[in-house]
């Protein structure tokens, strides 16, 4: 599935970086994007889950270099609802 992650920075947030998730849980996600990821990083991610679109913050906990990407792995901040009930269902669908 999709994903469009910012990093949040003390200004704002970051440029776009397009990529697709590698795994999802109700913890937090890995996705393939775009270098300049690093551990401690703070993201703002949209989650393309089928029809529906989340936002979620998360905290990078890993990178590792995939070649012409990253594979980040993120944890989540305790997502609000309508989020959790958006990714639960998400996830009892789709496994």
């Amino acid at each position: 599935m999709a994903v469009i992650a910012r990093r949040v920075m003390p200004s704002g947030l970051g440029d776009e970086a397009h990529g697709e998730t590698i795994d999802l849980s109700m913890g937090g996600f890995g996705a393939r994007l775009d270098g300049g990821w690093g551990t401690g990083d703070v993201v703002d991610a949209n989650l393309v889950l089928g029809t529906k679109i989340v936002r979620v913050r998360a905290l990078v906990v890993g990178v590792t270099d995939g070649g012409d990407h990253q594979r980040v792995h993120c944890a989540f901040s305790t997502p609000k609802e309508p989020t959790r009930t958006v990714l639960a269902e998400y996830l009892a669908e789709n496994g």
